[in-house]
């Protein structure tokens, strides 16, 4: 009889991290667990609020997770620790921590606690916005190449935009670093004590290629001399794709966790990323929608292109042979959340709980009554600032045609078209520079939980949209990778044929709208334009 063997993916997000125990051999789950971050997402520190832009996370939160989640997951499906042969992360990314030589975060040294560049720094912090600008405007000189593959722009949530800003403003935090890791090469770090990057946060977030590597010292030198040597002194370590092994668990994990130290450690990949993997899509052409607390765009080609305003592209940092291009919105479900929190009376909060539902469903109900453009509103997503095409943590949400009539139900609705047309303009962008999209299969929250919003995004969208049944479509990738790490599969294709979640939800355009939302899209258009021209003359 042939041994059964296991997988672990966990996936560590913005606010909570998830783990799933995966038959390698069938990809049914076995156990899930979550855990919320008892820090969450840090504004403030040590009583006192940081100042805008800023969000950081305690690295702690994460080992906090595989010690509560890992050991319930065995426990729940007395699965035997001799048969889990892997175990792989994602996470959020570009989350960044300072760390010693060894990889112990700066901010667990008493010296450092109350210091705010000591943390890591989550994704979603923009504070190193003038950075990012000052490196863009050298690699616009010195650097075309290398900036063309990353939309023509620099982003504030990037490795060396955040670094920039730690030496600027802490020269000391910046001497006492020994590395710059992204939390998964910290998560592979800690439990193996190999230094290991993954080639997919290196690609995406820190300006490496595959062919060329890092920016050289020349190009470091001229952003700021203390930074000539940043490569070999503060980034070194070996690259690696997701799929490969990182390691064995060290003895004292092992225990720890309750598994076996020979448990490969697959290297690590971006959340979004792996929920490619986890959905089942393995094809060039196919756009993957991660759409939660953000939202990202993952297009896979067998070609390179250059994409004005995306995120970067990598090859073989998803799939061998493949290149990945990313794309992404900044806010979505934080938006409707912020929506919800302080726009939308008692009285629906009181209803939805009468119903047993949540205030996001009854707000979803009664704005699916409505028809496209009925309620006269129009609103732009830009509430933590505005990713692709236009990379810029400055812009700023907007809703116009608001009366005193507006009700919540309608301002909820026009939220969501917002989100919808920023993706359409995506699509545009992308098929622009001549990268066709045949398919489109959507996860996360959001998409899983709200068949309006499914229904709103195929309208908009004019296209079909497959929402994956996996709840866990992310720590799933992570457990596939896994899978190839511990040589259970010898490709990540051949993994995923044999594990992923290919089930969902498929939504078709309602041709009935397509002509409503033709002119409001472009009314969006001509009112993104308007703002980021305002946005220029204030400046």
């Amino acid at each position: 009889m042939k041994r059964e063997l296991y997988t672990i993916g966990v996936d560590f997000g913005t606010l909570s991290g998830r783990a799933v125990l995966v038959n390698a051999q069938t990809g049914e789950i076995a156990a899930v667990r979550e855990k919320n971050y008892p820090h969450s997402v840090m504004t403030e520190l040590c009583g006192q609020s940081l100042p805008a832009g800023w969000a950081l996370q305690d690295p702690s939160d994460y080992l906090t997770v595989l010690d509560e989640t890992i050991p319930s997951l065995l426990r729940e499906s007395s699965v035997l620790p001799e048969a889990v042969v892997g175990i792989g992360f994602d996470a959020t990314s570009c989350t960044m921590l300072p760390t010693t030589e060894d990889g112990m975060p700066l901010c667990c040294q008493e010296k450092y606690r109350a210091h705010p560049h000591a943390y890591g720094k989550l994704w979603k912090h923009h504070a190193a916005q003038p950075q990012a600008n000052l490196l863009e405007s050298l690699a616009e000189k010195e650097a075309p190449l290398l900036l063309a593959r990353y939309g023509g722009k620099v982003s504030a949530q990037w490795m060396l935009p955040k670094i920039l800003q730690i030496l600027e403003e802490a020269p000391e935090i910046y001497r006492s670093a020994g590395l710059f890791l992204e939390t998964v090469d910290w998560l592979t770090l800690q439990l193996t004590g190999q230094l290991t990057r993954s080639s997919c946060s290196a690609g995406f977030k820190a300006l490496w290629n595959p062919k060329e590597g890092y920016p050289p010292p020349s190009f470091l030198k001229k952003l700021d001399g203390r930074m000539e040597h940043l490569i070999s002194e503060k980034l070194r370590g070996g690259i690696a794709s997701p799929w490969e092994q990182a390691g064995t668990l060290r003895p004292q994990w092992a225990e720890r966790l309750g598994l076996s130290s020979k448990t490969s450690v697959a290297a690590g990949i971006i959340d979004a990323h792996a929920g490619v993997l986890g959905s089942g899509s393995t094809s060039s052409g196919m756009l993957f929608l991660v759409i939660g607390t953000s939202s990202c765009h993952i297009l896979l080609s067998p070609e390179e292109k250059y994409v004005p305003g995306i995120c970067g592209s990598c090859r073989d940092s998803i799939l061998p042979g493949l290149y990945a291009y990313e794309a992404g919105q900044s806010c979505v479900g934080d938006m409707l959340e912020w929506f919800i929190q302080n726009n939308v009376p008692t009285r629906y909060t009181e209803q939805a709980k009468a119903q047993k539902i949540s205030t996001h469903q009854l707000l979803s109900q009664q704005a699916a009554k409505l028809h496209p453009g009925e309620s006269g509103l129009l609103a732009l997503d830009w509430w933590n600032g505005q990713r692709t095409p236009l990379v810029d943590s400055r812009l700023s949400g907007a809703m116009l045609g608001m009366t005193l009539r507006t009700t919540p139900a309608e301002q909820y609705r026009a939220l969501l078209e917002a989100t919808a047309y920023g993706t359409r303009w995506i699509l545009e962008v992308f098929e622009q520079a001549g990268i066709k999209i045949r398919e489109i299969t959507a996860c996360g929250g959001i998409a899983r939980k709200n068949p309006f919003a499914m229904q709103l995004y195929a309208d908009i969208l004019q296209r079909p949209i497959r929402a994956t049944a996996s709840e866990q479509a992310s720590a799933l990738g992570a457990a596939i990778l896994a899978a190839v790490s511990a040589g259970v599969y010898q490709t990540p294709e051949d993994a995923v044929n044999h594990m992923a979640c290919r089930e969902g939800t498929v939504y078709r355009p309602d041709p009935g709208t397509q002509t409503a939302y033709q002119s409001l899209y472009q009314k969006y258009r001509m009112l993104a334009a308007f703002c980021q021209e305002q946005l220029r003359i204030s400046s």
